[in-house]
């Protein structure tokens, strides 16, 4: 799981990421469906965007995976702001989860939101190989096409399917 993290807080509630992501599925979000209060400064270097939820009635996890061409190498950067609800303790943990780490400004992941990742089916390390070329879709269909990793055995388990064999991972 990955370590590098800068906690920013969501403006949204649960309830507003529900809305604007489909139940343990996937959307393409273009400039206009960004969320305004995230950093001008990153949403202005963004092309589009998949936004991913998953969870049960206890944990919620949304990810906004922002894409944008890196002029150095011409390559693709992902960069992944990470939304996690602790619907029974009333907590949400936010924040980007980073490539390098940067002195002063990126810190470990507390347990709690590990925990709560966890319980969601989430890694932190998850990562869309590729967007997507459905507008909207389940969990499974990115799962299917190779396109997601960092999921768990959670997965599996929400989807009522025999968990993976010991130490397996899905994506």
């Amino acid at each position: 799981m990955a370590e590098k993290y800068f906690p920013f807080g969501s403006q949204w509630t649960c309830a507003q990421w529900q809305a604007y992501c489909p139940d343990r599925g996937y959307s393409k979000k273009n400039a206009a469906e960004f969320p305004d209060w995230l950093p001008v400064s990153l949403l202005e270097k963004w092309n589009s965007a998949v936004a991913i939820r998953s969870g049960d009635a206890n944990h919620q996890t949304f990810v906004l995976q922002g894409y944008r061409v890196d002029e150095k190498d011409n390559a693709i950067d992902e960069h992944h702001y990470v939304a996690v609800f602790d619907l029974n303790a009333k907590t949400c943990y936010a924040g980007f989860v980073e490539h390098p780490s940067y002195p002063d400004r990126s810190t470990p992941i507390s347990p709690e939101m590990r925990y709560a990742l966890a319980q969601s089916g989430v890694n932190a390390d998850i990562k869309l190989h590729r967007a997507p070329t459905e507008p909207t879709g389940s969990l499974q269909a990115l799962i299917d096409q190779g396109i997601v990793s960092g999921f768990s055995k959670a997965i599996a388990i929400q989807d009522r399917k025999d968990p993976p064999a010991s130490g397996a991972r899905y994506g």
